[in-house]
């Protein structure tokens, strides 16, 4: 178990704020992988504290025309979808420790339609060509409340 009872408590919690049904399509390999059991693990979870997530597994190994669709290269990687829409938004490796609490952030913004960019969303809507943004986070990067809550 890779969440506590009380990280359960605290994270069910979180998931209320969800008002819409978001969809994670977890890309996983049996070769090489040992973060994808932990990371379909804590996706699951998800799904027993919520019914706005539902989880789907895709193997690398077995589904390559799902991994093209989805433009996903390394597992584990989490593919984020609402309303049947892809949003975008990917996580590759776990989300664990200092990244979980940024996971649990993202997932909430996806559902509510909202974000926490104020001005910068302004900005943000004028780019007219595709732009990746990538965000490293790493056990030092930060500490938030979540961090105790799924071990490394």
């Amino acid at each position: 178990m890779l969440i506590s009872p009380s990280g359960r408590s605290q994270l069910r919690r979180e998931l209320e704020k969800l008002e819409n049904p978001i969809s994670l399509k977890v890309f996983t390999s049996d070769i090489h992988c040992p973060a994808c059991a932990d990371t379909i693990e804590i996706c699951k979870t998800l799904t027993e504290l919520t019914d706005k997530i539902t989880v789907e597994e895709i193997s690398l190994d077995t589904q390559k025309e799902l991994a093209a669709k989805y433009e996903v290269e390394y597992p584990p990687t989490i593919r984020i979808e609402s309303g049947g829409e892809l949003t975008g938004i990917r996580y590759t490796g776990i989300p664990a420790g200092g990244e979980f609490a940024a996971f649990i952030q993202t997932l909430v913004m996806v559902s509510t339609q909202t974000t926490d960019l104020g001005h910068l969303k302004e900005k943000l809507i004028e780019i007219q060509k595709p732009v990746v943004v990538r965000t490293v986070v790493t056990p030092t990067t930060c500490e938030e409340d979540y961090s105790s809550l799924v071990g490394d």
